[in-house]
């Protein structure tokens, strides 16, 4: 063999590699499922489960570092609705959950928010969950509630041309950070009316408007409106509250004639939905 071919094959033989090996798809990845039966907290020290507080939606968000993994939604209508299965690549996962029944929720990654047309009764939680070979295929969720409740009564006797009893807040939280659970979507003096059913008119202390919203902190103050009005839209009656007092978990509840001279509000609670915090005017 000639020098010349002698040193072509060595530099073949050289740069020649041994076939490697394919890594086997999805090594680097474990399949999680998350389960919220049972874990509901809504009041101090008790819990339900999911299917018994009739919530529509559940999210997860799923971040490693500042980067958004995944977002999974689930509809109580799905099929498994309440239990979250996500392939999730190994390392350090930061988790986001919301489970809400508000109405036309609007999920936005950038801003990390979720607004609702009409809030309810919403949890939430965060997780930090490392994933590796030897992590458990199955991790059990327990949310908090971050809605609050604003409950108003009128007491006096419900007049028959009585038509409409209005709520607006001076300032209302429609959504949550859902990295956080705190409030966002603000709205100033949107109105919350409500038909009076037949059934009500002749009645006295039967009239309440329940609505939910968020709170940006754990304590919050608005200024409330309460306005009832007539078939012919004339005002029959309209009371302010001023620096209504506002908490995650917890019922603010006002109670009072409408009809007349608004009185001063006292300021009592008990043990329903946490600790409720009930006024009259």
């Amino acid at each position: 063999m000639g020098l010349a071919a002698a040193l072509m094959l060595t530099a073949i033989a050289c740069t020649s590699e041994e076939p490697q090996a394919e890594k086997p798809s999805g090594m680097e990845k474990k399949t999680i499922t998350f389960t919220f039966g049972d874990t509901f907290q809504t009041k101090a020290m008790t819990r339900a489960a999911i299917t018994s507080l009739s919530l529509t939606d559940l999210w997860m968000f799923d971040y490693v570092g500042d980067e958004l993994q995944q977002t999974i939604h689930q509809s109580n209508t799905d099929e498994g609705f309440g239990a979250i299965s996500a392939s999730m690549g190994y390392g350090t996962h930061t988790l986001y959950f919301v489970a809400s029944r508000g109405t036309t929720p609007t999920t936005d990654t950038s801003a990390k928010t979720i607004t609702w047309a009409k809030p309810s009764d919403t949890y939430w939680a965060t997780a930090s969950i490392t994933v590796a070979p030897s992590s458990s295929v199955s991790q059990a969720v327990t949310l908090g509630r971050v809605a609050t409740r604003l409950q108003i009564t009128v007491t006096d006797e419900v007049p028959a041309n009585a038509a409409v009893f209005t709520v607006t807040p001076s300032q209302w939280y429609y959504g949550i950070n859902y990295t956080t659970g705190a409030g966002v979507g603000l709205q100033a003096n949107y109105p919350r009316p409500v038909t009076i059913p037949a059934n009500y008119i002749g009645t006295s202390g039967e009239l309440m408007i329940s609505f939910f919203g968020f709170v940006p902190s754990a304590d919050w103050q608005t200024d409330i409106t309460a306005t009832l009005t007539a078939s012919d839209e004339s005002v029959l009656g309209q009371v302010t509250l001023e620096d209504v007092p506002l908490k995650r978990n917890i019922t603010t509840s006002y109670s009072g004639g409408i009809l007349g001279t608004a009185k001063a509000f006292t300021l009592t609670a008990d043990d329903t939905w946490g600790e409720d915090d009930v006024h009259t005017w």
